[in-house]
């Protein structure tokens, strides 16, 4: 699966700039509030907006698939941490 993130810095501020949609981070290097982000953390964004975004690809593994090879046979709890996805 593929997942966008900021290629220039990966300060703790710019690791939470993942997204698995690439239209969420455009939106916030075209709204100029990354470059903005940047600069308060003392790091000069790129000059060119394409050198802000890098394709990565992730590796997904299945509940069934994760089940099966930790023979899992009950959950109680399930947390899953989406912070800032929408």
């Amino acid at each position: 699966m593929d997942m966008h993130r900021l290629s220039f810095c990966s300060e703790r501020w710019a690791t939470g700039f993942a997204t698995l949609n690439l239209k969420i981070l455009k939106d916030k290097v075209d709204s100029g509030s990354i470059a903005t982000t940047a600069r308060s953390n003392r790091v000069e964004p790129p000059q060119n907006k394409e050198g802000f975004i890098e394709k990565i690809k992730v590796e997904t593994k299945s509940f069934s698939f994760l089940f099966e090879k930790y023979n899992i046979k009950h959950i109680d709890v399930l947390q899953i941490d989406a912070e800032g996805y929408y």
